[in-house]
């Protein structure tokens, strides 16, 4: 799986996973990201996975992206 978003000049990216949006962000990054994508395994689980990417920029952290829905089978 290829997470992917548009680049913001000199920040830097968490990326967050939860399993349902009842739950609370887990970020899986353990600490911030240069690039503008993530390559992600094939969880093991089947299911639903809901992913959110924030950016840091003058250390403050913006949300990104509206949640991104991957169905697992």
């Amino acid at each position: 799986l290829l997470l992917s978003w548009k680049s913001i000049e000199h920040a830097e990216y968490n990326i967050y996973v939860k399993t349902s949006s009842d739950k609370d962000w887990k970020k899986i990054n353990s600490k911030p990201q240069k690039s503008s994508f993530k390559k992600l395994k094939k969880p093991g689980k089947a299911g639903k996975y809901l992913f959110m990417v924030t950016y840091i920029l003058n250390n403050q952290e913006y949300p990104i992206s509206k949640e991104v829905i991957f169905n697992v089978k």
